[in-house]
């Protein structure tokens, strides 16, 4: 409760920090995403065909040039307007300035979501990543929801 005060004070100055990260990591990705598809227009011209592996290479390049950082942005902001309504609102006036909505969040949470891997090669960690992979499919499957709702 106290945790989800400080998102609340100074008139939701921390929101605002928040959303003002996620549009710079947004900003900074749609360069790397823009890159990528450069460089598979390339392939392809090249008759090269872009395999599962080039998909995942492509991936991670992502996470690094700000997917991952956006994604978990999205998360913490879906959770605390899930907490509160005043929070809510704020989250959505603000982003509606700039042309956004929760559907944005919700997109980027869908692909958090599709993209969380329970392969584990190790049997001795296998229970624990596979259980905690399930867990934050269900909780991201809630925010989710919820979001969508208030759409």
């Amino acid at each position: 409760m106290r945790l989800l005060a400080k998102f609340v004070e100074s008139d939701y100055a921390k929101v605002d920090k928040l959303l003002e990260t996620r549009e710079n990591t947004l900003n900074r990705l749609e360069f790397v995403d823009a890159e990528i598809e450069a460089e598979k227009k390339e392939l392809l011209a090249e008759g090269s065909v872009i395999g599962s592996e080039d998909q995942d290479l492509f991936y991670l390049r992502r996470l690094d040039g700000g997917l991952f950082t956006l994604q978990t942005l999205d998360y913490m902001l879906a959770w605390i307007a899930m907490e509160d309504d005043g929070i809510r609102a704020h989250i959505t006036q603000m982003l509606d300035r700039k042309n956004l909505s929760l559907k944005n969040v919700v997109e980027t949470l869908r692909s958090y979501h599709g993209n969380i891997n329970m392969d584990v090669s190790d049997e001795s960690q296998r229970n624990d990543k596979v259980q905690a992979g399930v867990t934050q499919r269900a909780i991201l499957e809630n925010l989710i929801a919820y979001l969508e709702g208030c759409s």
